[in-house]
């Protein structure tokens, strides 16, 4: 079964590698539990001590509502202002 590859930009509230770093930990246990996989991430300075966040996670191409849950539960975290999915392409 195909792969499809999902990127997407996330923003915290608070600045700070320590905010980025619990962030990133949640998104690996939320892919996981939706059946996706973390593959990969980049943290970009925005400025002044705020970074953002690039990650790319996998799941199947035959799993349709995984991107909406997967943002639902990442919007819900209390350290992430807005996530943005940046592109989409098949693995």
């Amino acid at each position: 079964m195909a792969k499809m590859g999902l990127i997407y930009k996330i923003n915290p509230r608070e600045p700070g590698k320590e905010t980025i770093d619990s962030i990133i930990y949640k998104i690996k246990e939320i892919a996981e539990e939706l059946g996706g996989e973390f593959l990969d991430y980049k943290i970009e300075p925005i400025a002044f001590g705020l970074y953002s966040v690039t990650i790319l996670v996998s799941v199947d191409e035959s799993d349709e509502v995984f991107p909406s849950k997967f943002e639902s539960n990442i919007s819900n975290l209390g350290e992430v202002s807005s996530i943005e999915n940046v592109g989409m392409t098949r693995l």
